[in-house]
C-alpha cells in the first residue's frame, strides 16, 4: 500500500520535473510492487541510453546501478536469461561491483531476498573478513596510486589486525565505521567508505535530514530518501522542517 502511494507521488513528480532520478526511483517502485514491469524496463533502458547526457552525475544513480535494477526487473518478470546478460553488462562498467556480483551468484533468488529482505542489521565475522578482503582488492584494482601517502606493509598489517579483532558477529554500521577508519589511513581525501545510510537512518535516535531535495519553481520536493521506509514521501513537497 505504501508503494502504491509512492508510485502515485512519483508519477506526478516525474510528470512535473522530468527528473532522471525521479524516473529511476519510479522504476524501482514498479519493481518492488511487481506492476508496470514493462514500463520499468523502458525507464531503465532510457536511463542507460541517455546517461551520458545527464548533468550532476555525482548526485544521480550511476549507469551500473541502472543495469543492476534493469536486471532485477527482468528477474521479476521471470526472464533469468535477460537478467543474467544485463548483470554481465553492468560488470563491464564496474567489474568489482558487489551488488552485481551477488546478483549473478544469487540468480533466481534476488527478488525474494529484496522483498523479504535480510532483516538483520548484523553480519558474521567471516562475512566481514570476506568484505574487508574484497574492499582492499577493489581499491588496489581501481585506484591509480593507492599507496601514494602510505605503504603496502603498513596497510596490510592494519588490515590483518582489524580482521583478527573482528567479533563473531558485528553490526553493519559498526563494520562500516571500522572500514571507514581503515580507508582513511591511505591518506587520500578522495577515497572513503560510504555510511550505509538505509541502516543508519533506520536506527538513528536523533534529528536528521534523510532526504535529497530538488527545487522546482520555488517548491522544495523530496527527490530521494536514505531510509527505505520513507519511500512513500518521494515527490512530496516539504513545507516546514522540525527543529
Amino acid at each position: 500500500k505504501q508503494y502504491d502511494i509512492a508510485i502515485e507521488n512519483l508519477e506526478k513528480y516525474v510528470e512535473l520535473t522530468d527528473n532522471p532520478t525521479g524516473k529511476y526511483q519510479l522504476g524501482k517502485a514498479y519493481l518492488f510492487v511487481g506492476k508496470n514491469l514493462d514500463k520499468a524496463v523502458k525507464i531503465y533502458k532510457y536511463y542507460i541510453k541517455n546517461y551520458r547526457g545527464f548533468s550532476n552525475k555525482n548526485y544521480i544513480p550511476d549507469i551500473n546501478g541502472a543495469y543492476w535494477r534493469l536486471g532485477l526487473v527482468y528477474e521479476r518478470k521471470g526472464d533469468l536469461g535477460k537478467a543474467k546478460k544485463t548483470y554481465e553488462k553492468a560488470l563491464k562498467y564496474d567489474g568489482l561491483n558487489g551488488y552485481v556480483i551477488k546478483a549473478i551468484n544469487n540468480l533466481g533468488k534476488n527478488i525474494d531476498e529484496i522483498l523479504n529482505g535480510n532483516k538483520t542489521d548484523y553480519i558474521s565475522g567471516d562475512d566481514a573478513v570476506f568484505d574487508m578482503d574484497f574492499l582492499i582488492k577493489a581499491l588496489e584494482t581501481s585506484h591509480p596510486d593507492l599507496y601514494a601517502y602510505t605503504n603496502v606493509d603498513t596497510m596490510k598489517k592494519k588490515s590483518e589486525t582489524l580482521k583478527s579483532d573482528l567479533p563473531d558477529s558485528i553490526s553493519i554500521i559498526d563494520f562500516a565505521k571500522i572500514t571507514s577508519k581503515y580507508v582513511a589511513g591511505f591518506g587520500d581525501g578522495h577515497t572513503f567508505v560510504h555510511l550505509p545510510f538505509n541502516k543508519y537512518y533506520s536506527n538513528i535516535d536523533e534529528l536528521a535530514f534523510p532526504f535529497d531535495v530538488v527545487i522546482q519553481d520555488g517548491t522544495v520536493l523530496i527527490e530521494n530518501v536514505y531510509n527505505e521506509n520513507d519511500s512513500i514521501y518521494i515527490g512530496n513537497e516539504i513545507l516546514s522542517i522540525n527543529q
